[in-house]
């Protein structure tokens, strides 16, 4: 598709690519990117994205987005933890084990918490229509990551 010119990716700041960009896209996708922007930053990307979009198209994303039953985000967040055990125990990188933890813990945290039901209210409110959540892992609700669809229509 990209040497048929039929698929372009870019990749950089989004903020100053669609800000500037007349360009109307068919598809905008994000990738374990959003997580890591404060809630208010992070819709006024997504209002970019859907700005950006034509009528029609579509905003994929794949993230970690969490639950909104505050039990199961504390499960999500300790499996979380405990998967990266490994680089303190067997590869003996405290610093990074620390650094990832330290990360992990802020996701979980507002102003960052991409939190399911806010995350599509969020949407609706952008303007995005036909949200869908799926879960790759539909029979572990501890499990963050969520693969979401939405267009604009």
């Amino acid at each position: 598709y990209v040497r048929a010119g039929r698929l372009q990716i870019y990749e950089g700041d989004a903020f100053d690519h669609l800000s500037f960009s007349a360009i109307g896209y068919d598809v905008v996708a994000s990738a374990w990117t959003l997580h890591n922007f404060p809630r208010n930053d992070r819709n006024n990307l997504l209002a970019k994205m859907h700005d950006s979009l034509v009528p029609g198209g579509l905003f994929i994303m794949m993230d970690k987005v969490l639950s909104y039953n505050p039990a199961i985000e504390k499960e999500s967040l300790q499996k979380a933890i405990v998967s990266y055990d490994f680089l303190r125990t067997k590869e003996n990188r405290i610093d990074v084990y620390d650094a990832i933890v330290a990360h992990e813990r802020e996701d979980h945290q507002d102003p960052y918490a991409l939190r399911e039901n806010e995350f599509v209210e969020d949407l609706h409110q952008l303007g995005f229509k036909k949200v869908t959540i799926s879960r790759p892992h539909p029979l572990d609700p501890s499990q963050r990551d969520f693969i979401v669809t939405a267009r604009k229509m």
